[in-house]
C-alpha cells in the first residue's frame, strides 16, 4: 500500500504564524506540496503539511519547540474529467470509509502535471483497496521528490 507522511504542527493563532512556519521550511530548502490549516481554538491551530522531506520537517519543528505528530496519508490522483473528485469520494462512500480531511497537493502538480488529493481517512487500508479497485491511481513517496 502506498502512503505518504503528513506532519502536523501546532502553531499559534496570531497574525504571521503561518508565514513564519512556511519561511522556516523554505529557508531549509523544504518544499511544501500541500497543507491544511484548522484553527481549533483562540490560542492555536493545527497545520498539516505534506512536504518534500517529512523527517526533516518534523525535526525542524520539534527543535524549534513546536508540538508535532506524523500520520500516514493516502494521495490519490484526481481523474481528469468533470466530477473527478467525486470519482475518489464514491468508492470511499461505498466502502464505508469516513473522510476526515482532504486537500490538494499543489506542489506535486507542478512536477506530475496531475491534480493530487491528500486524504485523511479513518481506515487507510480499506480506502486504498476501494480506490485501487475503482482504478484510482494512488501515489506514494514518489510525489515528494523535487
Amino acid at each position: 500500500m502506498k502512503l505518504v507522511k503528513e506532519v502536523t504542527v501546532q502553531i499559534p493563532n496570531k497574525p504571521g504564524a503561518l508565514s513564519n512556519i512556511l519561511e522556516m521550511l523554505g529557508s531549509n530548502a523544504i518544499y511544501v506540496l500541500g497543507f491544511s490549516l484548522n484553527v481549533s481554538s483562540s490560542d492555536h491551530g493545527d497545520l498539516s503539511l505534506i512536504t518534500s522531506d517529512p523527517a526533516r520537517t518534523q525535526n525542524i519543528f520539534e527543535s524549534s519547540g513546536f508540538p508535532t505528530s506524523v500520520k500516514d496519508r493516502l494521495v490519490a490522483t484526481v481523474p481528469q474529467h468533470p466530477g473527478g473528485v467525486n470519482a475518489i469520494l464514491k468508492p470511499l462512500k461505498g466502502a464505508g470509509v469516513n473522510l476526515e480531511n482532504m486537500y490538494y497537493l499543489q506542489g506535486a502538480y507542478a512536477v506530475l502535471k496531475r491534480s493530487l488529493l491528500a486524504l485523511a481517512v479513518d481506515d487507510n487500508a480499506k480506502a486504498y483497496d476501494a480506490l485501487v479497485k475503482d482504478w484510482i491511481e494512488v501515489k506514494g513517496e514518489e510525489v515528494l521528490g523535487y
